[in-house]
Order: structure tokens, then sequence, then C-alpha cells
């Protein structure tokens, strides 16, 4: 069995979606939101699916099973369901849960674009050497964490809200390692995820400068094609 896990922290894919509600509010459409919310977590799936098996990938989501067929992913190598509470209570949840069987859990968003293949394993290899590994974003908080072990990085944060004023994600989970004596790695560059248009005005111009990254992000990359003069 694999001692390493990686886990896709995203809704569902079903007909009935709906995300990226600040785009959506900014550009005042919402169902062009969902297409977009739908694109990022596709891209992502296949972004961070396993090769040759090298970990488990388990998809931590919320919304019903039933609504989509399971059987067009199948690299996930099982279903969780996301508990009712804000994504402290998730990621505590999964990250203890999966630690009774793994060694390396790493924990990682939907709609962080420049999370590939090549940082996870940065990632991965850094848990050899390190308690924790965090992948850092521009609003303070980190699209992805990593431990080899289980501790609680979540109880003691207060403000899990991107966005809002006494959000200092980053900031917090170091000072709790510091605390406890855990070693922290951290990625750089510092990254950044979709939450407002200008995060997509930024994504747009990184895929018109990369076509490896367009080639890794196809259905986004359609998306902004179509819609970004709406940005």
């Amino acid at each position: 069995m694999n001692n390493t896990v990686i886990v896709l922290y995203a809704r569902l894919p079903s007909p009935d979606m709906v995300g990226k509600t600040r785009v959506g509010n900014a550009i005042e459409n919402q169902n062009l939101a969902n297409g977009l919310a739908l694109a990022l977590i596709l891209d992502a799936y296949d972004r961070y699916k396993p090769v040759d098996s090298e970990y488990d990938f388990v998809w931590y989501y919320r919304g019903d099973l039933f609504d989509i067929d399971t059987q067009a992913f199948p690299a996930i190598t099982k279903w969780i369901k996301q508990p009712e509470g804000d994504i402290g209570v998730g990621m505590k949840t999964i990250h203890k849960q999966l630690s009774e069987t793994y060694e390396k859990v790493i924990i990682v968003g939907s709609d962080i674009p420049l999370i590939s293949r090549a940082v996870i394993g940065d990632v991965i290899a850094a848990l050899d050497t390190h308690d924790v590994a965090i992948a850092p974003v521009a609003d303070g908080g980190y699209g992805l964490l990593g431990a080899r072990q289980y501790t609680d990085l979540y109880s003691d944060i207060s403000n899990w809200e991107s966005g809002t004023s006494g959000y200092h994600l980053v900031e917090d989970t170091t000072a709790l390692c510091t605390a406890q004596n855990i070693t922290l790695w951290q990625y750089e560059p510092t990254l950044f995820d979709i939450d407002y248009p200008a995060d997509l005005v930024l994504l747009y111009k990184k895929l018109t400068d990369s076509p490896e990254l367009e080639a890794a992000m196809p259905r986004t990359a359609a998306w902004l094609r179509e819609y970004q003069h709406l940005l």
C-alpha cells in the first residue's frame, strides 16, 4: 500500500453545483461562474491524479455522489464526504482520519492554478525531512497542506474565511508549528487562488505566457478565452 495520499478538497462536479460566487457576483452571472468552478475542479483532478500509482488519491467532497458518474474518475482511490462546518473542521477531520492509514497526508484545493504535479512532488520530498509543508497563497492563506503525522493545526485558528479581517492562515499555522516544535517547509514563490476577477486576469496572462500551463488547464483556459472580456 502507498504511504502517501493526496486529498482533493472540492465540490463534486454535479449539474447543479454552485461555485465561485464572488466571481459570479462581480460579473453578475452565476451560471458562468459555475462553469468556471467546474472547469477548475476537473482540471485539478487531471493535474493531481497519480501516474503509476505513486500515491493514493482521495476526493474529499461536498455534494451527493448520486449526482455524478464516479466511473469518470478512475484515479480516485476513495470518496469521503465532508462534514458540516467551516474549512478548518473539514481539514482536521480528513487529516486525522487518513493519518491512521498513511504516513504522509497532503490536502490540496481545486482553485490554485500553479500547484502542478511538480509542486506536489516537491511537497512529498519535503515531508521526508519536515513535519509539515504548506504552499502559501497571496491572500494570507495556503492552497496545500501536507504532514507526515497528525498534528492539530486547525482548532486554534479562529478565521478560515479568506478575504475577511483577521484572516492570517499561514501566519497562524507558522506560530502553531513553532509553539509545538514542528518543522515547517514552505513552497516558494507564493501562489494565488481564484477568488475574484483580478485573479482570473492574472491567470489569463500566465496561461498566455505558458503553453505548458495552458495545456495543463484546458477547460479553464477555454473558459477564460471565451469570457475574459467580462473580467
